[in-house]
């Protein structure tokens, strides 16, 4: 078998894999998946775009290395203790949760 056929089996796997994997996740569709995956790329993509048009010395180590340490360090997500809880959906859940921020009690 040549490189090819092996990466597009191995590709094949995992997309079956991935697929049933998000089947069971309940509440989320495809869609938002997908997106959620894009906006965590997105981000050091286009650092690593800017970064090698606005700067004669990077090369491909530097990039390589940038990419990877932009998902261990990112820089845009807070420290836990400040993130804020979800705004629940439900309307019922909203009585039930008394440390919520956004709800408005009734």
């Amino acid at each position: 078998m040549t490189i090819g056929q092996i990466a597009t089996a191995a590709l094949l796997a995992w997309a079956l894999a991935f697929a049933l994997v998000i089947a069971r996740i309940k509440g989320m569709g495809i869609y938002a998946i997908y997106q959620a995956l894009m906006a965590f790329f997105q981000g050091p993509a286009l650092a690593l775009i800017l970064a090698g048009l606005m700067w004669k010395r990077a090369n491909g180590k530097g990039a390589f290395i940038g990419f990877v340490g932009s998902f261990l360090f990112p820089p845009s997500s807070p420290p836990p203790e400040r993130r804020r809880p979800p705004v629940p959906a439900d309307p019922r859940e909203v009585r039930q949760n008394p440390r919520c921020e956004a709800c408005i009690p009734e």
